[in-house]
């Protein structure tokens, strides 16, 4: 009996769905990249057969939106703004489902919203330093713009009309 494409591939991905939990069941990883390598399966099996699996796409959007949320909070031991970024990966993952499937307008409703409220979040939390380093661009901005202006010599046709008009 011969294996089918399609049994090859869902062979293959019960093989790394196992692989995930034993190196789960080991610690060597953390239960953001089980997160995230589920997303990553049901991605793969998506993008393996749109038409037949088109219901994967919405849990590999969010799996792998929130997974990566769960590592960049782990690798930054927990930190405010890394819950903030966390955040603001998982609404990229849902902006990911709407993006690849126009039908699912919920997943830009919610995307939008969790990327809206982590940019809220982060400038709550960094408030005093980037109102700093926007003075500090803008004024350089203004200062570059008038050394240019002051710099440049007038256009030849300013110049030639107003000999014109004496």
């Amino acid at each position: 009996m011969h294996a089918t494409a399609g049994t090859r591939t869902g062979l293959i991905g019960l093989m790394a769905l196992g692989a995930l939990f034993a190196l789960y069941g080991l610690h060597l990883i953390g239960s953001g990249l089980v997160l995230a390598g589920l997303g990553a399966l049901a991605l793969a099996g998506y993008l393996r057969d749109r038409a037949g699996c088109g219901a994967l796409l919405a849990p590999a959007g969010v799996l792998l939106g929130l997974g990566a949320g769960l590592v960049l909070s782990d690798l930054a031991h927990g930190l405010p703004v890394a819950w903030a970024g966390a955040v603001g990966l998982f609404g990229l993952g849902l902006l990911g489902i709407y993006l690849t499937d126009r039908r699912h307008g919920w997943a830009l409703g919610f995307g939008g919203l969790l990327a809206l409220a982590s940019v809220v979040i982060l400038g709550a939390l960094l408030l005093p330093v980037a109102v700093l380093a926007g003075l500090g661009v803008a004024t350089a901005g203004v200062a570059g713009s008038l050394a240019l202006l002051l710099r440049r010599p007038p256009a030849p046709a300013a110049s030639a009309a107003k000999a014109g008009h004496r």
